[in-house]
């Protein structure tokens, strides 16, 4: 249960700095380094990452590197979930 409760929050918090992020760009203020949020993409914030490339946020969505970038980890997350769920069945 844990885990799930770890996968939500980094989820929500990896949307929220989308948003953030976003705003700054519209404001021209400091904004969030990319490999930050590539760093939270890695640690389990994939969704939260790909939902603000997405709408109503659209954020990122000219960078090459969130459109496949992003979408290229949360495909390798959930085949690494699926193997260790299939492997706790055996």
């Amino acid at each position: 249960m844990t885990i799930l409760y770890y996968i939500v929050i980094i989820n929500l918090l990896s949307y929220y700095l989308m948003w953030k992020d976003k705003q700054a760009a519209k404001g021209s203020n400091r904004r969030m380094a990319e490999k930050n949020l590539f760093l939270l993409a890695f640690f389990g914030g994939s969704v939260g990452i790909y939902m603000g490339t997405q709408r109503p946020i659209y954020h990122k969505t000219s960078k090459w590197t969130f459109r496949k970038g992003i979408p290229i980890i949360l495909i390798s997350q959930i085949i690494l979930v699926f193997f260790y769920f299939y492997q706790k069945l055996i």
